[in-house]
């Protein structure tokens, strides 16, 4: 919740209740991640909320939202982006696992992400947007290709320059895999009137970007 790990109980179990507590402000909308997994046997999974104001019930439909800022991730075992893949919103790209899971659903090691959505400029100027991963990295803006690195390789940014105009809405998509050890993968962008820094989620809106050209 709000970026705060909450409960953390990725067993197999029984039913059981996992409960965490965090102070909340009236009518501000926080960022909420419920992951869930069922290895056999019956399936249950349920939401509740309580306050010393409210009793405890499931959290209602009318107080949950779809998310308005941020991109698009496809989550895919293996590193060739195809196959089953798990879909979350992402606010940013700005991961750095370590040896860690990227997505509990894919592993640590050997998988890829596709992440889609628009990116709004706040200038009307040259922008270069920069991929910082370890391992391999490409990345669209407005179906030009601006980043191309698909190889294995440590910590490394690789960057590209385009024009962009204030205000509109340009396709973006990025794509990664991640081979084996740590696993990095940040987006950046700078201009004239912009210093260094990962693309806020205010400037991205979440979606399926369009298809660049096929990778040959």
């Amino acid at each position: 919740m709000n970026g705060v790990q909450l409960v953390n109980d990725w067993t197999d179990h029984g039913i059981v209740e996992n409960r965490g507590s965090i102070p909340l402000v009236a009518g501000r909308k926080y960022d909420l991640v419920m992951e869930y997994c069922d290895n056999g046997g019956g399936a249950f999974a349920r939401l509740l909320w309580s306050s010393p104001s409210t009793p405890k019930a499931v959290v209602p439909a009318d107080h949950l939202f779809q998310p308005t800022n941020g991109v698009t991730g496809d989550y895919f075992t293996g590193i060739t982006l195809t196959g089953p893949a798990h879909t979350r919103a992402d606010r940013t790209v700005n991961f750095n696992w370590g040896n860690g899971f990227g997505d509990p659903n894919v592993g640590a090691e050997l998988f890829s992400v596709r992440w889609t959505g628009r990116v709004a400029p706040s200038f009307s100027e040259t922008y270069r947007f920069y991929a910082n991963t370890d391992d391999g990295v490409r990345l669209w803006v407005n179906n030009i290709k601006l980043v191309d690195n698909w190889t294995d390789h440590g910590p490394t940014e690789t960057s590209g320059p385009i024009t962009l105009t204030a205000g509109v809405r340009y396709d973006i998509r990025m794509e990664y895999y991640e081979k084996a050890g740590s696993a990095l993968v940040q987006l950046l962008w700078s201009s004239p009137s912009l210093p260094k820094q990962i693309i806020p989620a205010e400037r991205l809106t979440p979606g399926s970007a369009s298809a660049p050209p096929p990778v040959v």
